[in-house]
């Protein structure tokens, strides 16, 4: 009988543990109960101690149904704009604007205004996002020029949440000319970790209205006149994690040719007996940055490196291809056409090259290219004494460039005559 009810125990036991065990998602929320929070937007408020974001959101049940415009069509997504003191204080708020909970787990793009850009330490305005237990360490990052809010008020044509859109022109950056690479957030908090200056994509508005056929992303609001695009570099500082300025479109092709990122890039030059054009554009791009120290960084004396003993040197190696020509008499098959191209190209990538030096290294005081991280490697001993100080002696650092560049395919026309 003793054994029989100790069994009976042990099978109650069993069971409670089984069903604890076997309860499911005890913790699931329905989709239906959660904001589905795909970007934010961090803007300026008119009061100086506060910021507005916006929180672009999804609507399952408006993406990819039914006719856009339609009388019963639901819009695929919706913006709630907050203000607060502090990024966590609008983060709360926002759990009573809508009524339900917002969920951060696709949060997929993070736009920062210029204004917003210069104002705030990036490292701050960015903890809350970085602390939050549901964010994604790799949402994309977009510093745009004017509001950053009002790129999530223009719907696109060729996607239902404007978010996609942009996500879709910022992706593949490595194929593509006059932008930097894709920055993540966990990127961005490695370099601000490391105390790096670093570069974000730029995203910019276009007047479609006076510029019409300036399209080089097409897609419009309706009624608006306004389009939109990412190209050149929005600088921040290493040491102030804030907005140093820009690069353009040319000095963005000039960085990613400095230190490689890239296989892509576009040069236009112009024959010199006949002034016509021809565009070259790279599809193999290999560099390195080669520092250099002189007597090892053995100074007599103080045990400080002078400024002069460092120096570098820049090699860039560029593969491409003759994409355009207007010379009707030219004949790609002649080796002297080609020298005489792959010559009119070398020089202008060097001045392309030399001009983004100069941009970052006189103007902004940055080392976005890694100069640093270079000497580190292969002088660490050196990098030691003037890490401390370093984008400052770096501005004054002689830098020599050398450039090769190849045509290695002249596409599917030789002769034109």
């Amino acid at each position: 009988m003793m054994e029989l009810t100790r069994k009976f125990l042990l099978l109650n036991i069993l069971f409670i543990i089984i069903t604890c065990i076997l309860t499911g998602c005890w913790d699931r929320v329905e989709l239906e109960e959660l904001l589905i929070v795909v970007g934010l937007a961090f803007d300026c408020s008119e009061e100086a101690d506060s910021i507005i974001i916006t929180q672009q959101y999804v609507n399952p049940k408006g993406i990819g149904g039914g006719e856009k415009g339609g009388t019963t069509q639901k819009s695929p997504y919706a913006n709630i704009i907050v203000k607060g003191c502090n990024v966590s204080d609008v983060l709360e708020k926002s759990k009573n604007m809508e009524g339900r909970r917002p969920n951060y787990e696709h949060l997929k793009l993070i736009i920062i205004s210029e204004d917003a850009a210069r104002a705030f330490n990036m490292y701050k305005l960015l903890n809350a996002i970085l602390r939050h237990p549901e964010t994604p360490r790799n949402t994309n990052i977009l510093i745009s020029e004017g509001k950053a809010r009002s790129f999530f008020e223009i719907t696109p044509n060729t996607e239902d949440v404007p978010v996609f859109k942009m996500l879709m022109i910022s992706s593949n950056s490595k194929f593509k000319s006059r932008i930097p690479p894709t920055l993540k957030l966990g990127d961005i908090s490695k370099s601000m970790a490391g105390g790096k200056s670093f570069t974000v994509q730029r995203l910019v508005m276009r007047d479609g209205i006076e510029s019409p056929l300036d399209t080089m992303v097409t897609d419009t609001a309706p009624g608006k006149g306004d389009i939109y695009e990412i190209n050149g570099a929005a600088v921040i500082r290493g040491d102030t994690y804030t907005l140093a300025g820009w690069l353009n479109e040319k000095e963005t092709n000039g960085l990613n040719w400095i230190t490689g990122k890239t296989e892509s890039g576009v040069v236009e030059i112009k024959d010199k007996g006949t002034g016509q054009i021809i565009v070259y554009e790279a599809h193999k791009v290999k560099s390195k940055i080669i520092p250099i120290v002189s007597r090892d960084g053995k100074v007599p004396g103080n045990n400080i490196v002078p400024q002069e003993d460092i120096s570098f040197t820049v090699e860039c190696k560029i593969d491409g291809t003759i994409i355009e020509d207007w010379l009707m008499t030219a004949n790609a098959f002649e080796e002297g056409f080609i020298e005489k191209v792959e010559l009119s190209v070398q020089k202008e990538v060097f001045c392309i090259v030399e001009e983004t030096l100069n941009k970052v290294q006189k103007e902004l005081k940055t080392d976005i290219a890694g100069f640093g991280k270079q000497l580190n490697i292969k002088y660490p001993k050196v990098w030691e004494k003037v890490k401390d100080n370093w984008e400052e002696i770096f501005s004054d650092i002689p830098v020599n460039i050398k450039v090769e560049t190849y045509v290695r395919d002249y596409g599917r026309q030789g002769s034109k005559k």
